[in-house]
């Protein structure tokens, strides 16, 4: 009996294990199979984010060199408008030089304007002033003239009057020109 039950419980003994055996190698199987796939999908999905990544790293490579060709165009515009602006300034310095220029001579010309009325009123004055004094003279020597003057001593010679011719002035450009042969009195001394 003794046998018989050693018996029984080593078939039992071997069927639980043979049991577990069969149920670990299955569940070992399955989770193979289950590995595999996941491995499967992850290297599909690998594949795909390695494509991606390729064709994002060519796509980033040409915007990169498109970004690239764009900056140098700028830069060649940045250059060009740098260029522009600095023949600009040179336009407006000598813009303001000649603005500079232009206002000296403005001021020169109505400084010489200003001169020449000064001149002008000067010599009219000069002039009325000369013109009364002609006047005076005639009007001094009309009454001379009219008065016959008495001799203070018996020896004294009358004298004569001289002719005195009037004076004519004429305004040349601005200066008074008096003709020689009509200053000349005739007296004598």
């Amino acid at each position: 009996m003794n046998n018989e039950k050693y018996i029984n419980y080593y078939i039992e003994t071997l069927t639980a294990s043979l049991n577990e055996c069969i149920m670990r190698n299955l569940s070992l199987q399955a989770n193979a199979k289950v590995t595999d796939d996941i491995i499967m999908e992850q290297s599909k999905m690998i594949a795909e984010l390695e494509g991606h990544r390729d064709s994002s790293t060519s796509s980033s490579n040409q915007q990169l060199e498109i970004l690239r060709a764009q900056n140098q165009e700028k830069d060649r515009i940045i250059s060009g408008m740098n260029d522009e602006l600095n023949r600009l300034k040179v336009v407006e310095q000598h813009y303001e030089v000649a603005k500079n220029e232009a206002r000296h001579l403005e001021t020169t010309r109505n400084e010489l304007v200003r001169a020449r009325e000064d001149h002008k009123n000067e010599l009219s004055s000069l002039t009325a002033t000369y013109e009364d004094k002609v006047s005076e003279l005639e009007k001094k020597l009309s009454e001379l003239v009219k008065t016959p003057a008495k001799p203070k001593k018996k020896n004294d010679e009358v004298k004569v009057v001289p002719e005195v011719k009037k004076v004519n002035l004429s305004i040349v450009s601005n200066t008074v020109e008096t003709p020689l042969e009509e200053i000349r009195d005739g007296g004598s001394f």
